[in-house]
């Protein structure tokens, strides 16, 4: 599957997340905030929320109603994005960790292009390839989405940043906190731009 910017068109896209995209909140913002501009379709299954529930408890300490109040959020704003196939079987799926297996039937299931994960060794591409599903990094992704929709990524990371007021965080922090994330390439490229961002 080329990702050619000429050929690739982001906006028929459906991407499948992965808990570690959902968790930690900076990655997860910027990625619902990039879906609610229509230029990919997102989605989620009920395992992928159940983990992400156990990540925000037991990593960032949050309470079951605080939980209650993120995944709410989620649902309400992309009510398509849950994909259910409980007891769906994909013959010949065979990853390196079969508790894997889930993220790659969901998102056979909701027909996706695309898995996001920070784990891309879990998911070998000649595995992956059969089914038709690409898997990328979300560093990998949010570059990507950022060559060709330059002006709404750069807008949405804009608006993301001014809706972090406790605390306000400088540019080079708000970077900072990118790569904390996981992200290397996407926030140099934002370095880049800092002028068209950081006003």
């Amino acid at each position: 599957m080329s990702m050619d910017p000429i050929n690739f068109q982001i906006s028929k896209f459906a991407v499948f997340l992965d808990t570690n995209v959902l968790y930690p909140s900076y990655l997860r913002d910027i990625i619902l905030r990039l879906a609610l501009r229509d230029t990919f379709r997102i989605h989620w299954s009920d395992h992928i929320l159940k983990e992400l529930r156990e990540a925000l408890l037991k990593k960032a300490g949050l309470t079951n109603q605080q939980i209650d109040y993120v995944t709410e959020r989620m649902g309400i704003a992309f009510p398509d994005a849950l994909i259910e196939c409980n007891g769906v079987a994909v013959p010949g799926l065979k990853l390196p960790d079969a508790k894997d297996e889930h993220v790659v039937i969901a998102a056979l299931c909701g027909r996706c292009d695309l898995i996001v994960t920070a784990n891309t060794k879990h998911f070998p591409s000649d595995v992956l390839a059969p089914f038709g599903i690409e898997v990328q990094h979300p560093d990998q992704f949010l570059t990507h989405h950022l060559s060709l929709e330059r002006d709404q990524t750069l807008e949405t990371i804009k608006e993301h940043r001014k809706a972090l007021k406790n605390p306000r965080l400088s540019f080079d922090d708000y970077l900072k906190c990118l790569i904390n994330a996981g992200l290397v390439i996407f926030p140099n490229h934002l370095k880049e731009a800092e002028k068209l961002i950081d006003t």
